[in-house]
């Protein structure tokens, strides 16, 4: 454990996509251990009763009717700022801000609001975290508002957790699978609809099955630009793989804001 970073009373939180998230208080004995084992409670999703009176419930069909009709991504070419926190490597954080450019599924980086002072401070992994996490933030949302695209995942239905209807999508192996993704990788999606039957949040989780490949775990919430739907927050946490000495570990929370149409 990195004793320059962490002090007595200081707290880890945990989280793992489908488990309970869980605060660890450091103490003496933990600083003094090599390596710590944390025990995570799977996740229980508050079910709302379902009458079915065929034993055939289909959960892509029932999430077709719950979602809004014609919901889409915002896909026009624009503008927005980010403000973002993020640590490298188990490093200190920072925080910064940029000005960010969308156009055909990509987004620029403009402008960069922080100051490198040298190296270590991993400027290039962070404008790759930043650029990544906000592209996939609008293909995941392009994915489940088409259902040619939810065909190549299994669904089901989850469920009601904080309001919000619940669904799990986990992508089928195939020969041609999105994003260039290998057939071994696990891709899971939770995807999280409101009373209004819009996309409110979708997790993102992949895990890698290359040596040298890089897992992530990616939570973000969305809201309506010009009746279509933009990233305001989100979540990204990059996990390295095996042998990949090349990309630290990095975790950047971003708030999106001030969308301008170009």
């Amino acid at each position: 454990m990195n004793t320059d970073i962490i002090e007595v009373g200081d707290s880890i939180l945990v989280r793992y996509m489908g488990y309970e998230p869980k605060n660890v208080i450091i103490d003496n004995k933990l600083i003094a251990s090599d390596s710590i084992n944390i025990s995570l409670d799977e996740k229980l999703f508050l079910l709302e009763p379902i009458v079915v009176s065929r034993n055939d419930f289909n959960a892509e069909a029932f999430f077709k009717k719950k979602k809004k009709n014609l919901l889409l991504p915002y896909f026009k070419e624009y503008h927005f700022n980010a403000d973002f926190e993020f640590v490298v490597g188990g490093q200190s954080s920072k925080k910064g801000n940029v000005a960010c450019h969308f156009k055909n599924a990509y987004v620029n980086i403009d402008t960069v609001g922080i100051n490198f002072s040298d190296e270590t401070d991993y400027k290039d992994i962070l404008i790759r975290g930043l650029k990544r996490a906000s592209e996939i933030n609008y293909l995941a949302a392009n994915i489940f508002c088409h259902s040619k695209y939810r065909k190549r995942f299994y669904c089901d239905y989850k469920g009601v957790e904080n309001n919000l209807d619940l669904w799990e999508f986990v992508i089928r192996s195939s020969n041609d699978m999105l994003w260039n993704l290998n057939k071994e990788d696990e891709f899971r999606c939770y995807v999280y609809l409101d009373n209004n039957g819009i996309i409110a949040r979708i997790d993102v989780h992949l895990t890698s099955h290359l040596e040298s490949g890089i897992s992530y775990l990616l939570e973000t919430d969305y809201v309506l630009f010009d009746r279509k739907l933009v990233a305001s927050e989100t979540m990204m946490k990059l996990l390295p793989n095996a042998i990949n000495n090349d990309t630290p570990e990095l975790l950047v929370k971003i708030n999106y804001s001030d969308f301008q149409e170009r």
